[in-house]
C-alpha cells in the first residue's frame, strides 16, 4: 500500500491494477509501456516494479516512472523495497541487485549475484543483513528443471 492508501497488484500482460476506494473493486491501470510485468514492492511511501524486460519503475509523484541503470539487466522477477534508499531486485541467471535512487529517474546498482544459471522469482528481507531469495528454474545443457531454492544472503 502506497502512503495514499492505494493497493497495487501487476503481472504479466502488462497488467496493473489499484483498488478503488470509492468503486469498491480492483481498477486496470493504463500503462504508456509495454513490458511482462512480474512483482511490486510497497513500503511506507515507497513503491517499486519489476519486469522481464529488465526494466524497473518508481511511483512517484502518482505515475510510474522508469527508471535507468548504469548496466541494465538483462530480466528482473522480484523487487523488495528496504527503505527509501535502497531497493532490491532479483531475476534470470541468478541476477540479484541492491540499488540507490539518484537523481534524473536514474539507479545505482551493486551486483551481489552468487551464482548463476538460476532463477531467482522471491526477495524479501527485514534489512540489509537479512535478504531471503528464492529460486525456481534451473538451467544448463539446453534443459529446465524446476527446483526449490532458498538462499540466505547475509553479507
Amino acid at each position: 500500500m502506497t502512503g495514499d492508501g492505494t493497493l497495487w497488484i501487476a503481472g504479466e500482460g502488462n497488467n496493473l491494477l489499484k483498488w478503488s476506494r470509492a468503486e469498491m473493486k480492483w481498477v486496470r491501470v493504463p500503462l504508456a509501456f509495454k513490458d511482462h510485468l512480474q512483482r511490486i514492492s510497497v513500503k511506507d511511501n515507497e513503491a517499486w516494479m519489476v519486469g522481464l524486460n529488465g526494466n524497473l519503475w518508481r511511483y512517484k509523484s502518482g505515475s510510474w516512472v522508469k527508471q535507468e541503470f548504469e548496466v541494465k539487466p538483462a530480466s528482473l522477477r522480484a523487487v523488495w523495497t528496504q527503505d527509501a534508499s535502497t531497493v532490491w531486485m532479483s531475476g534470470e541467471d541468478g541476477i540479484f541487485l541492491e540499488c540507490k535512487p539518484q537523481p534524473n529517474d536514474r539507479v545505482k546498482c551493486i551486483d551481489h549475484r552468487f551464482v548463476r544459471g538460476v532463477v531467482l522469482r522471491g526477495i524479501w528481507g527485514s534489512g540489509k543483513g537479512d535478504v531471503w531469495l528464492a529460486g525456481g528454474v534451473v538451467t544448463g545443457n539446453g534443459r529446465e528443471q524446476q527446483a526449490g531454492l532458498i538462499y540466505h544472503y547475509v553479507p
